[in-house]
């Protein structure tokens, strides 16, 4: 049992590095072992991880899966009590919906990513998962929300001393002024 376990984190950690190396198909037969065997041996952080990197391949290639993909991995990393990953996860699978018209459906989905970035005390998976409610805020014309998502992910930025995602976070919040002008 603890072989199988191992083996399934040895496959894992090979799909990351073929999968860097632009080595997809290899990648992925190594994500695709290695996410089996952790279900066999309930090693639900090593199933999700695996389709998590099955996912970064399949929307990186363009493929229709990708969502559904990170929707298992959301559900695996849920199951593993993973709150972090389970936002980050959420939050890409949200950005497909968003690119392909589905911006309510994004902003829930967003919401709930920045609920579980909030219960995991992680400023990064936060800052990460406010940020993209911004746009997704502004994709659906709700500016103010908007202002409050991007104003939200340069406070995480600003706890991790994160200087690039402030100023990310601020030319996002520029932008929001941009669209809509002073409202003073």
């Amino acid at each position: 049992l603890s072989d199988e376990k191992e083996q399934a984190k040895v496959d894992m950690d090979l799909g990351f590095a073929y999968a860097v190396k632009g080595q997809s198909d290899t990648a992925r037969r190594s994500f695709t072992t290695a996410q089996e065997l952790a279900v066999k041996v309930s090693n639900w952080d090593v199933a999700a991880r695996s389709l998590w990197g099955l996912a970064e391949i399949a929307e990186k290639e363009k493929e229709t899966d990708a969502e559904v993909l990170y929707a298992r991995a959301a559900a695996l990393f849920s199951k593993a009590g993973i709150l972090d990953a389970e936002s980050q996860v959420l939050v890409k699978r949200a950005n497909i919906l968003r690119n392909s018209g589905r911006a309510e459906e994004a902003v829930r989905m967003l919401l709930n990513a920045s609920d579980l970035a909030e219960q995991s005390k992680s400023n990064t998976a936060g800052m990460i998962a406010y940020y993209h409610l911004g746009y997704a805020y502004e994709t659906v014309g709700e500016y103010p929300n908007a202002l409050l998502a991007f104003t939200a992910a340069r406070d995480k930025a600003a706890a991790e001393k994160n200087v690039l995602s402030q100023a990310y976070s601020d030319t996002a919040i520029a932008g929001v002024f941009q669209i809509v002008g002073d409202w003073t």
